[in-house]
């Protein structure tokens, strides 16, 4: 870095902290660069798909990666064979199984067996490399020889890599009912997982892989042709089109190597190529400048495939980009939203998990808030359902000792609060009754209207209301007292407590909060973040209508992540917390299985199946279900969504369905941008009018510090501009 660029962010940075009494303006008129404002779920975690973590980073991997295909924005029948928009691939022939009956007893149709596809030719890396058959092959080989361990170098799998190893590689025993006489998997148990080609891996037994095998079939210097057999029966296309392709010529040293970090991973630093040849390298319309401090930058990518043709119409056309993240709190989410009304970011998402102040992009003379309909996230509190669980009725009830199983854990799981000094068990977990009696206890109402500011609206239930087979005559959870209260007197357990404290059908609500505030007949164990406050408010006041009360305490964003990676999260003495889980249009069961689905045993001495059961996830009722869906014709899914919509929301009552977002963007008025992708990419940014942007003095003091943030962003412009 010169001296004078140090000088400047030093200068830039003691400037944000002495010029709030001093007139100034943020961005300078003839700044050209364009600037998203994002939040959360987490501000930076992994890009390497083997290791992948939804964060703010996926704004860079948007426009940096592309895939083979990805799906249509707007349109969405259900079907990946026909809602894919070429990419990297220009067109594809699958070989279609036969219809036959399996093991289980019915038809299975709609198998596919490969897919043969033609690659895009004149497509360029960012390091210059060519695209080709080679390369695509080498992309799907190396993403299948790390979640598979297949070299046997990873000495222990890492946990977000054990995640993405159980969507891509297949245990034998949750599929081998279906297997039928052209799908035969049985011949994979007992035996070491392998890849054919490339060896056996050294910790897995009686798995099989998605991708069965890459073949080159045309092989050419730029574009070419691969085929693709699947292992599976009907997944193997939803799940390609998940793979973004990164450069075999940069990173053919890491084919066996996870990939940490945009740059904040000391192995993989963004600056320093004798270490690292850098972030995201990839064919995409962007080149990955670095992530510093809270700004990342991207320069456009000149030799971009698509580039004439996007050009031709005014996108593509913004030089230098970069993405401010703001924190995930309360005070974040209105600094953003202050940013945008003061032209310091250009672009923001407003969603459940990214929120703006809709009445401040509203009024604001230079923002155009554009609604985009019902967001596929959804607002669910998920209840504690370990009571249904092995591990409840033996480990803790029986007050077993821990220590033979667990004994090196045992300061993490004291940490959790999910083992007790004398090595047993602390385990919470409300019953079915209880869980009935909270859900019909919510008031939705004053969710929606109240606490949402009617920025959401009442959620579809299991499945959003957005899916192809949400059925919207399956009951749902309403708000009513008289049902919640019910559920809990006619209880074996709940109905004597009830009793003690002289609760009857006939008593008022004033007398179920008197209970509540004197003599609450549970205090439910309650954990919140700044997300979802609003949840939380109303869940306080839900529970004192029928008479309990609530132990609640604060946790940061990283919790929940945290809940599904380590032993750091008091699975067991939480009865409770919200999560806003996403329902895809596309693969949208494949979504479903990554949050239901029954984990693997991985390394425990007993299923994990249950260990824990946040949400009734782990059920052999819920797994049977939601596979026998992959096999069926289009009259036997939605039979089978019926079912599994009806068992999850009359019956078990796992998780308290609270709303929807109405989501939409707001966007700099000397700008337009389009949503033909369906996410974000800096490539579909373009000016209004070059002479429409006048300079307007002013200070606002909720984002002067990004003014040295933008320092920062020109600096590694400067430095990584080589394309």
């Amino acid at each position: 870095m010169k001296k004078y660029e140090k000088g400047l962010i030093f200068t830039l940075f003691l400037t944000s902290i002495v010029l709030p009494f001093f007139p100034m303006t943020v961005k300078a008129q003839d700044s050209d660069i364009f600037v998203v404002g994002a939040v959360g779920p987490r501000d930076i975690a992994h890009w390497d798909i083997n290791t992948f973590v939804t964060s703010t980073g996926d704004y860079y991997m948007w426009s940096c990666l592309e895939q083979l295909f990805t799906p249509r924005a707007q349109v969405w029948d259900g079907d990946v064979r026909n809602e894919l928009i070429p990419v990297l691939a220009t067109s594809w022939i699958n070989e279609d199984r036969p219809d036959e009956k399996n093991e289980a007893g019915f038809m299975s149709y709609n198998g596919m067996k490969s897919v043969e596809v033609t690659l895009r030719q004149g497509v360029k890396f960012h390091d210059g490399s060519d695209w080709n058959a080679t390369v695509c092959k080498w992309n799907i080989d190396r993403f299948m020889t790390i979640t598979g361990n297949i070299s046997g170098v990873l000495p222990v799998v890492p946990g977000t890599v054990r995640t993405v190893r159980d969507t891509y590689w297949l245990e034998v025993d949750d599929w081998v009912d279906y297997e039928s006489p052209s799908w035969n998997v049985s011949k994979f148990d007992g035996i070491p997982a392998v890849y054919p080609g490339f060896g056996a891996s050294g910790d897995m037994l009686s798995r099989f892989p998605r991708f069965y095998n890459i073949t080159i079939t045309e092989d050419l210097q730029s574009g070419g042709k691969v085929k693709i057999y699947f292992g599976d029966w009907d997944t193997g296309l939803n799940y390609l089109q998940g793979v973004e392709m990164i450069s075999k010529k940069s990173y053919e040293d890491y084919f066996d190597t996870i990939i940490y970090g945009y740059g904040n991973n000391p192995a993989f630093p963004q600056d320093n190529p004798a270490i690292f040849p850098g972030h995201l390298i990839g064919t995409g319309p962007y080149v990955f400048g670095g992530h510093v401090s809270d700004i990342g930058t991207l320069t456009r990518f000149d030799d971009w495939w698509n580039a004439s043709a996007q050009q031709a119409e005014g996108w593509h056309t913004i030089e230098n980009v970069a993405v401010a993240t703001f924190a995930h709190t309360q005070a974040g989410y209105q600094a953003r939203s202050t940013a945008m009304v003061t032209g310091d970011i250009d672009w923001a998402w407003d969603r459940s998990w990214e929120p703006l102040n809709k009445d401040d992009m509203n009024s604001a003379p230079d923002v155009d808030y554009i609604s985009t309909g019902v967001e596929s996230y959804g607002e669910n509190i998920i209840l504690n359902c370990i009571n249904e669980t092995f591990m409840k009725t033996f480990f803790a009830d029986t007050n077993y000792n821990m220590s033979p199983w667990y004994a090196g854990f045992k300061p993490s799981f004291m940490a959790s609060g999910m083992m007790n000094a004398d090595d047993t068990i602390n385990a919470h977990g409300i019953n079915r009754a209880f869980r009935k009696a909270i859900s019909y206890a919510f008031d939705y109402d004053t969710y929606v209207h109240v606490a949402m500011n009617d920025r959401v609206v009442r959620s579809g239930g299991f499945l959003c209301g957005t899916s192809p087979y949400y059925n919207g005559s399956i009951p749902l959870a309403t708000h009513n007292r008289t049902i919640a209260r019910q559920a809990l007197l006619d209880d074996p357990f709940w109905g004597p407590i009830c009793a003690d404290r002289q609760l009857t059908i006939s008593n008022t609500t004033a007398q179920w909060n008197y209970i509540a505030d004197t003599d609450p007949i549970y205090t439910m164990e309650y954990s919140w973040d700044q997300a979802h406050l609003e949840a939380y408010s109303v869940m306080t006041t839900s529970l004192r209508d029928i008479g309990c009360d609530m132990d609640a305490w604060e946790d940061t964003p990283d919790s929940y992540y945290k809940m599904s990676t380590t032993f750091t999260f008091p699975w067991f003495i939480t009865d409770g917390f919200a999560l806003k889980l996403y329902y895809p249009r596309v693969n949208a069961l494949g979504y479903l299985e990554a949050y239901y689905k029954s984990p693997a045993s991985m390394w425990m001495p007993f299923p994990i199946d249950q260990f824990y059961n946040m949400g009734f996830s782990y059920s052999s009722t819920f797994d049977s279900i939601m596979k026998k869906i992959w096999f069926q014709n289009e009259t036997g899914i939605q039979d089978s969504y019926n079912q599994l919509t009806d068992w999850i929301q009359n019956y078990q009552y796992p998780t308290i369905y609270c709303g929807n977002d109405l989501e939409g963007h707001a966007i700099n008025k000397d700008y337009d941008y389009s949503f033909y992708w369906g996410v974000f990419v800096f490539n579909l940014v373009k000016p209004v009018e070059a002479d429409q942007n006048p300079l307007i003095p002013g200070f606002s003091v909720g984002v002067v510090l990004p003014v040295a943030l933008m320092a920062i962003a020109y600096t590694i412009i400067r430095k990584k501009r080589h394309i």
